[in-house]
């Protein structure tokens, strides 16, 4: 199967801690930690996003005549022909839904902690304000053996290691000249609406002990509290098979949107770095074969064909582009991108360079430097936030520990001010999202 379903995905977790010393025992104090950390910032969002919506709501709202008579203005009809009773009519609000996908890659490991608990912090978010939701990472490291026969299929590395799966079952029916996706790739089921608390509780457990591991893994090593419980190795990382993510992420939004009835759904990619290439097609004697990349084009329905040129620095940001342009159109979705960056001076100058779709100017790189994020509206994403990866890291410092008895209100206000701003600065993922849906 492509989709590993959270079910799955959760049993081998929790098995596999299960079978560590004092390992779920650290993540609940994990857990515990992070809720107390967290909680006041879920509920500032949550508060913030009903009241955007309620604002929306109110801004959409018209007024209409009843055709009955307003007796309070009966006495003004010389000289006035609003006589009449008036209604304000609220239009309902559309019901909106999140489909996440991150890359599960391995230059994602300096950043993987962080993501992950901002990924979290997204999901007990939408749990608060109950909006359906499904977390996805897209991994081409995870295996779904069945049984020792089926490493036979992984070593035949032929014409059919494309259509087939791990479990000799086909993936798709794919017809002459289809682009076909790898069987490698798989969408490993975080998280869901679907879940009930205590699974809920459970995954939160098991995903904060993978960040653990993600972040003790190289460090820490000979600190006294050194804790390192590992991960399955399903749960390693490995490339970035974005593109097939992408050509995948069509069939699973479509029954998303299907089950959870959402009006509008906010289909959000995070990554830090190009798709590996995927450029397959089955040919008209069923084999798959690479695209002749000095000139081809991609069909779709509901967008226009598109066509390649024969040489280009961007080759793989193209493909990518129109991939995402063609899932848009298809589905009229909301399209967000998080691309996360390291680093700092002329690099980040030459990354953004790369990922935008046009050269930064010197203010957007120093806004870069101060705010650690940009937005770009120019990419095939109806925005593309592009983020140094510390502004991710979650502010567990509470200013408020620096103000004493006799501080001055001044003193006060400044702690309250960088209590706030920190917070909600680092939540960047969270201010976006309920921006954008509210």
């Amino acid at each position: 199967a492509i989709i590993i379903d959270y079910k799955k995905v959760h049993e081998e977790l929790a098995k596999y801690y299960a079978s560590q010393d004092r390992a779920t025992e650290h993540g609940n104090s994990l857990l515990k930690k992070f809720k107390f950390t967290n909680d006041k910032m879920i509920s500032y969002m949550a508060k913030e996003f009903e009241m955007k919506k309620a604002a929306d709501i109110h801004r959409r709202a018209y007024n209409s005549k009843k055709g009955t008579l307003d007796m309070n203005k009966i006495h003004a009809y010389k000289y006035s022909e609003n006589l009449f009773q008036k209604i304000t009519s609220f239009p309902e609000g559309k019901n909106h839904g999140m489909v996440m996908f991150i890359d599960w890659s391995g230059s994602m490991s300096n950043c993987m902690k962080d993501t992950i608990e901002q990924l979290v912090n997204l999901t007990m978010f939408c749990q608060k304000v109950q909006i359906p939701f499904e977390v996805f990472a897209f991994s081409d490291h995870f295996r779904d053996w069945k049984n020792e026969d089926n490493r036979d299929v992984w070593e035949q590395r032929a014409e059919r290691a494309y259509d087939m799966s791990y479990t000799g079952k086909k993936i798709a029916d794919y017809k002459t000249n289809d682009m076909v996706v790898s069987q490698n790739t798989k969408l490993v089921n975080l998280f869901s609406s679907r879940m009930r608390n205590r699974e809920l509780t459970d995954a939160y457990r098991n995903v904060l002990l993978l960040a653990n591991a993600f972040e003790n893994r190289y460090s820490y090593y000979y600190s006294s509290n050194y804790q390192y419980f590992g991960m399955p190795d399903n749960f390693s990382l490995g490339g970035t098979p974005l593109d097939d993510t992408i050509i995948m992420a069509k069939s699973v939004i479509e029954e998303f949107k299907m089950k959870s009835r959402a009006q509008i759904v906010n289909a959000v990619f995070l990554t830090d770095g190009q798709s590996n290439r995927s450029g397959h097609y089955l040919d008209s004697t069923n084999v798959t074969r690479s695209f002749d990349r000095r000139g081809f084009h991609i069909d779709d329905k509901e967008s226009k064909s598109r066509t390649y040129p024969t040489t280009d620095r961007g080759q793989q940001k193209k493909e990518t582009n129109i991939l995402l342009e063609g899932l848009k159109n298809s589905l009229g979705i909301n399209l967000l991108g998080f691309f996360l960056l390291s680093g700092s001076g002329r690099r980040v100058s030459g990354n953004l360079s790369y990922i935008m779709s046009t050269y930064p100017t010197e203010q957007e790189l120093a806004q870069f430097r101060k705010d650690k994020f940009l937005i770009d509206k120019g990419t095939s994403y109806d925005e593309l936030y592009i983020l140094n990866i510390k502004g991710l890291e979650i502010d567990e410092v509470d200013h408020f520990d620096s103000v004493r008895a006799g501080s001055s209100k001044a003193e006060i206000r400044k702690a309250l001010k960088k209590n706030t701003k920190n917070k909600l600065k680092n939540r960047v993922l969270l201010n976006a999202f309920i921006e954008k849906v509210a």
